[in-house]
């Protein structure tokens, strides 16, 4: 909800928690390949008009009800939720989760390309 919180605060357009929230919780169960349950589902209509600890409540629900599974272990629940929810304000903004991001400094990382380098050229050599 923090996160959440912090775009409405601060993306360039007025967007509402509600939305976000929604766009979240459809968005998870549509990356899981599920159904939403009907519960969630009559509390998604309203959700616009739900205050910040209903909503809170309602993100707390949907991850109760999917369980412990492995898709979403090391926080993987939180990241998909943030992906979901925020593909939705525009085509540039984005979550990139913390896996993601250690790869993508690692790759960017000139030090380590050019070990990754020296280390390919000092493999022997296998003729054919």
């Amino acid at each position: 909800m923090e996160a959440a919180q912090m775009i409405k605060e601060n993306y360039i357009k007025d967007v509402s928690l509600g939305d976000m929230v929604g766009w979240a919780v459809k968005g998870l169960y549509r990356r899981l390949d599920e159904k939403v349950p009907e519960e969630i589902e009559t509390r998604l209509k309203e959700v616009k008009k739900l205050g910040e600890s209903d909503l809170t409540l309602l993100l707390r629900d949907v991850r109760k009800l999917l369980g412990k599974r492995e898709d979403l272990d090391n926080h993987k629940d939180v990241d998909i939720t943030l992906q979901r929810m925020l593909r939705n304000l525009d085509p540039y903004t984005t979550y990139i989760d913390p896996e993601t991001k250690l790869a993508f400094e690692k790759e960017s990382n000139p030090l380590s390309r050019a070990s990754a380098y020296r280390s390919a050229r000092t493999l022997p050599a296998t003729c054919c």
